[in-house]
């Protein structure tokens, strides 16, 4: 039995054994689970993608092209509900031609309330694939691609998506020397002029005053486990600015922030 055999094997028993239980209490979750995290150039890597979503939200489609600049070769898709959720588990076989690590960004996944309102976004963490030289790095020679695989270019949006996490972390980069507000969550919220800074602000309030880590966790973490209908509602609104290009008044970002210090200062 070959090591991608075997891999993939124990990938699939994974997945079987994730299956026999409930299907996770969430509205909206997208995972990736690695039969390994190192490979040789060419040598297949067993990969698995699950995504889960309530049945009240229309999810986003999937398309291979997330796992650029991976080449992909589907293996299977299994999908499983119940009353409440539907988990949908897509196998791959993926292989990296080259001798140097592949580094894959945050696959993003979205759902639409069918009900109407706000569109629901989560993604996994950016994740490396380590490449192991198993020739002479010298002189390796071209690679050989196996038959049926698909190498696509991503879709626009997932490359919109990729670009506004970068355009996000540079302008992070370029912010103005520390305040008294980069300290005091409050001070931050009464002197936001952004939606971007409202959220940040936010985050590390709810860090501070609840103990949990927002600016480490999505919007759907935060909501999961603080029971504040005016707090995740702010969030939510950030978030539509942020990555579903929704444009509020002035008048709106003013409210939500008064409506925000309101509550925190009572």
């Amino acid at each position: 039995m070959s090591r991608f055999a075997v891999a993939a094997f124990a990938l699939l028993l994974s997945a079987c054994a994730e299956a026999t239980g409930p299907i996770e209490a969430t509205d909206l979750r997208v995972r990736v689970k690695l039969a390994k995290d190192t490979v040789a150039p060419g040598e297949g890597l067993a990969i698995a993608v699950v995504r889960t979503w309530s049945k009240a939200l229309d999810p986003s489609p999937w398309d291979d092209a997330m796992l650029s600049p991976l080449t992909v070769r589907p293996i299977a898709t299994t999908r499983r509900e119940d009353t409440l959720r539907v988990e949908e588990t897509r196998t791959f076989r993926v292989y990296a031609f080259g001798l140097k690590d592949v580094a894959l960004p945050a696959i993003p996944f979205a759902g639409k309330p069918l009900a109407g309102g706000d569109l629901k976004i989560t993604a996994t963490r950016p994740f490396v694939v380590r490449v192991r030289p198993s020739l002479d790095p010298a002189t390796p020679g071209p690679p050989e691609l196996p038959d049926g695989l698909t190498e696509r270019r991503p879709p626009w949006w997932f490359l919109a998506f990729v670009v506004g996490i970068v355009a996000f972390a540079l302008a992070g980069r370029r912010r103005a020397p520390r305040t008294l507000a980069d300290d005091d969550p409050l001070a931050a919220l009464r002197s936001a002029e952004g939606w971007d800074e409202l959220a940040d602000a936010l985050r590390r309030h709810v860090a501070a005053h609840y103990g949990v880590p927002a600016p480490l966790r999505t919007t759907e973490e935060v909501t999961a486990v603080l029971d504040d209908a005016r707090i995740t509602d702010a969030l939510a609104a950030c978030d539509q600015v942020k990555f579903a290009q929704h444009v509020p008044s002035p008048d709106a970002f003013r409210r939500m922030r008064d409506s925000l210090l309101t509550g925190v200062e009572a």
